[in-house]
């Protein structure tokens, strides 16, 4: 996949790899804020997936320091997670501005790629909604994982269908009132 940012930025983007009820995760920041966030069956695939969409800056391992941001991101597995991560999106402004249509989905619904084009104003541009879900690089805490087909069945997912279909399962579970 090509490198989000269409300038090379030079930063240093600092990640940390943690287990996952989806398998290994990794969670990279920048001064800014959250930059990628992935899951994988080993860690080496998620830390060749970071330097490849982020060729021109610096990725340090720094799990010691990152303890907080991985607790963070966990929250996001369970029924309280943590309001307003600060997010470092680099993108350009098409998808950025899917991504903060995704941010307002809540948990536990589901939109169709069609939906989402109209919530953003363009509802022709359903490919290009579903490309830009596909480049999101922040999986989980901007939910491109509620966007489903038109057809009600799921569709695509960055990280493996497998995954998409656990983190509704887990979402759907977090949201259950028990009896």
């Amino acid at each position: 996949m090509a490198p989000l940012a269409s300038q090379p930025s030079h930063q240093v983007i600092r990640y940390a790899l943690s287990d996952s009820p989806l398998d290994w995760m990794l969670v990279a920041v920048t001064t800014a804020g959250l930059r990628f966030l992935g899951f994988a069956d080993q860690p080496q695939t998620l830390v060749q997936a970071l330097r490849e969409q982020f060729p021109f800056d610096e990725c340090v391992e720094d799990g010691a320091s990152l303890a907080d941001w991985i607790r963070r991101v966990r929250s996001h597995f369970s029924a309280n997670p943590t309001p307003d991560v600060p997010l470092d999106l680099q993108g350009s402004p098409f998808q950025k501005r899917v991504w903060r249509r995704l941010l307002s989905i809540p948990r536990g619904v589901r939109i169709s790629y069609h939906q989402l084009a109209c919530g953003i104003g363009q509802p022709t541009a359903v490919r290009a909604v579903a490309r830009a879900c596909a480049a999101n690089p922040v999986a989980l805490v901007v939910p491109c994982h509620r966007v489903i087909g038109s057809d009600g069945r799921l569709h695509g997912y960055r990280w493996g269908m497998e995954r998409k279909r656990k983190l509704l399962e887990l979402e759907r579970s977090a949201l259950a009132v028990p009896a």
